[in-house]
């Protein structure tokens, strides 16, 4: 399966950049002390899920490209399901794992939660739609390439939840990276801009 889209070289040397910004922020050592310590065998998993998540949205967004003929909808609607299906299988096998229950009923903890946890939950679930249904679509309209770029300012808004919401202290090397990711994104969407109306 070839879609044989152009990619500018723009877009190659803006995704290395922001790659390698990335790479950097992952592997720098954080100032903020008042978080949990990891272990480095837990650093290491997570790192490896990292980079499993990114095979698998990268290989998520070239499907959703290749469908690109297919109207979102009905992508979604799968999407939907096999969400809603992994979710409860999720919630039933849990107990399973737990010691300290008497039953397999206490186990299930979905339906003892605050309603504040239920807000959040719903205010995430929201937000999480209007995303993936963005970035289906996005791929569906665009190339691979260039949508794939544009998501990498999602760098800098988490850089900036960070600072703001969490009140994180961050690094010289992250700022920079952070700065650089945006200002590498608003490059290359201008030049492709420019680009098109010629």
């Amino acid at each position: 399966m070839v879609h044989s889209e152009k990619m500018y070289t723009v877009e190659i040397i803006g995704m290395l950049i922001c790659f390698t910004c990335v790479a950097l922020i992952a592997t720098g050592d954080s100032q903020d002390e008042s978080g949990p310590s990891v272990s480095e065998a837990m650093f290491t998993f997570g790192l490896l899920m990292s980079i499993a998540t990114s095979w698998v949205y990268s290989s998520n967004a070239i499907l959703n490209r290749a469908l690109k003929d297919f109207n979102y909808i009905i992508i979604m609607t799968y999407h939907g399901l096999m969400g809603l299906s992994l979710a409860v299988a999720i919630i039933l096998i849990l107990p399973f794992f737990k010691s300290d229950i008497n039953s397999y009923w206490e186990g299930i903890t979905f339906f003892n939660y605050s309603a504040e946890i239920y807000w959040r939950m719903i205010f995430a679930v929201s937000f999480d739609v209007v995303a993936v249904n963005s970035m289906t679509i996005a791929y569906q309209s665009d190339s691979s390439g260039f949508v794939s770029l544009i998501s990498y300012i999602a760098v800098f808004y988490a850089f900036l939840g960070d600072l703001l919401i969490f009140k994180e202290t961050f690094t010289p090397r992250e700022l920079i990276c952070s700065i650089l990711t945006l200002s590498v994104i608003v490059g290359v969407s201008v030049y492709k801009l420019i680009v098109k109306q010629e």
